[in-house]
């Protein structure tokens, strides 16, 4: 679908809120998962670890108990009656049966606890010639008959039982199937465990992650919203920039972008509506002029006609600033080259402006550095540039005031902004340096607001000057177009000692030759 403005609005199947969310909570069932195996595998070998471990040392406590029951009774009699009993592989060692710490017969009187084989493990005692004596269960339940032989293989998988040094018996423990499903049991849980977390972690990564999606969406829903209104001309349309992370700086660049887009706007109706007024005097003129001559039917007098040229003279320069000004904005300005000494232009252009000064009473002076290095430039934009900034500072020093205008050598500039005369590093080698010239005056100074639109097309800091006082408002900003045409840079500000000051550098003429470019058709060299 096509808006009005011509802007494209596909329809969105999937938003990007719901991207997000749907990637997050992936991430997260997928993290869950991978989780969940790796930890059921990790938890299965621990177990498995666990449970060797307890066995191996269930067989060493059988093994004492009777070791100990041998040593009391120095043969295996009854020992088929001692195994039956519950507990019986606890608190037996190698004083003999009866003896220990727990049940029977101990010290602690209490309930016997729980011990010998678990559920489905079998367990078989032999006597030193291989001879079943005992087994759990007993015979006739799935236990081994007492005598059955057995085999040397079997035997070695047993674990011996030593008496005074001599190896009396041998004790087998059979597989260990209660464990396995002990083990099978657990690791169920740690499954059901870990698919239960997942999915809870799913459920919580998908409120969390539509929360950060509307959070993060939705600066950009307004940004789009303001393109869509800045499409359609609202340009004084702003969006919020309560954030700190990027789509903080997105927003407050937007905001400048349509801060300058109204600006622009704005300076492009100012402009019409000055140059409207700028011709409107001028043709009034010219038309109440032609119309008197008509009615009175009478050559116009040498008077009349140098009021008339007058006007047209100061169409014509109006026209021609605004044709140059495009011309160097657009950088499309043909600048005829040539090695010069800066300062003698200024001495030149201060030759020009001096009776005026002389007239208004005022101090006009030139400081010039003996270092001052040769640019290329052209003599004549440069003179043009030089004559508006004293004839500018001339007016706003007033009667009885001083202008001072000084030449130095300067490095290179680093940045649009800096003021030549700030500190800076030294040169750093050829090439690596400018001229630089200040123009300042004792005036009453630039306001701070005035400031950042000085450079601006038919701009006055002082609104009440009439036009014909003050020129056509396009004197500083030819100024800025052929300064940055030549590569340099142009600034204003306010002097120490109060009164405005303008400066502006430009690069060291390069070593070697440079093609001189001809004079641009119909320049009259003004």
């Amino acid at each position: 679908m096509t808006s009005r403005t011509g802007l494209s609005r596909p329809t969105r199947r999937l938003t990007l809120a719901r991207r997000l969310t749907l990637s997050f909570i992936g991430v997260v069932v997928v993290s869950a998962t991978l989780v969940g195996l790796v930890s059921s595998l990790a938890t299965q070998r621990l177990f498995a670890g666990y449970v060797a471990g307890q066995r191996t040392a269930r067989l060493a406590q059988f093994q004492a108990t009777l070791a100990g029951y041998y040593a009391a009774h120095d043969s295996w009699d009854g020992v088929q009656t001692m195994m039956s009993v519950p507990g019986w592989g606890f608190g037996q060692g190698p004083m003999g049966y009866g003896r220990g710490r727990g049940w029977p017969g101990g010290p602690l009187s209490g309930a016997p606890p729980s011990g010998g084989p678990l559920a489905g493990e079998t367990m078989v005692l032999a006597d030193q010639a291989g001879r079943v004596v005992a087994s759990l269960p007993a015979a006739g339940k799935g236990g081994r008959a007492p005598g059955t032989i057995l085999k040397p293989d079997q035997l070695a998988a047993g674990l011996p039982i030593v008496v005074n040094g001599s190896r009396v018996g041998t004790i087998i423990l059979g597989p260990e199937a209660g464990l396995t499903a002990l083990d099978a049991g657990f690791s169920h849980s740690a499954i059901v465990v870990s698919v239960l977390g997942g999915g809870l972690s799913a459920i919580v990564a998908g409120l969390v992650a539509l929360w950060v999606a509307r959070r993060v969406t939705r600066p950009l829903d307004a940004l789009a919203a303001g393109a869509h209104r800045l499409a359609q001309g609202d340009l004084a349309h702003r969006v919020p920039e309560d954030r700190g992370d990027e789509l903080g700086d997105l927003a407050r660049a937007f905001n400048t972008l349509a801060g300058s887009l109204q600006r622009n706007e704005q300076q492009r109706r100012n402009m019409v509506g000055d140059i409207a007024h700028e011709l409107r005097t001028p043709l009034a003129i010219l038309r109440g002029q032609l119309e008197a001559a008509q009615e009175d039917a009478a050559a116009l007098r040498p008077e009349a006609l140098l009021s008339l040229q007058d006007e047209v003279l100061r169409m014509t320069r109006l026209v021609n600033d605004l044709q140059e000004l495009s011309l160097a904005e657009a950088g499309q300005l043909t600048l005829r080259r040539a090695k010069l000494d800066l300062a003698a232009i200024v001495r030149a252009v201060v030759g020009v402006v001096g009776p005026e000064a002389e007239r208004l009473g005022l101090d006009l002076r030139v400081e010039t550095a003996p270092d001052v290095p040769p640019i290329e430039a052209d003599p004549d934009r440069i003179k043009q540039v030089l004559l508006n900034l004293l004839t500018n500072a001339l007016r706003q020093a007033g009667e009885g005031g001083r202008v001072t205008i000084s030449v130095t050598r300067r490095p290179a500039p680093k940045g649009a902004g800096a003021p030549p005369d700030g500190p800076g590093p030294a040169p750093a080698g050829p090439g690596a340096e400018a001229a630089a010239v200040r123009v300042t005056d004792t005036g009453p100074g630039i306001a701070p607001e005035d400031l950042p639109h000085l450079f601006d097309r038919f701009y006055r800091a002082d609104k009440a000057r009439a036009r014909t006082q003050g020129g056509t408002g396009l004197g500083l900003a030819i100024v800025k177009g052929f300064i940055e045409a030549h590569g340099g840079e142009v600034g204003a500000g306010n002097a120490a000692g109060g009164g405005a000051s303008f400066w502006f550098t430009l690069p060291a003429s390069p070593v070697g030759p440079r093609r001189i470019e001809p004079p641009e058709p119909g320049r009259d060299g003004a």
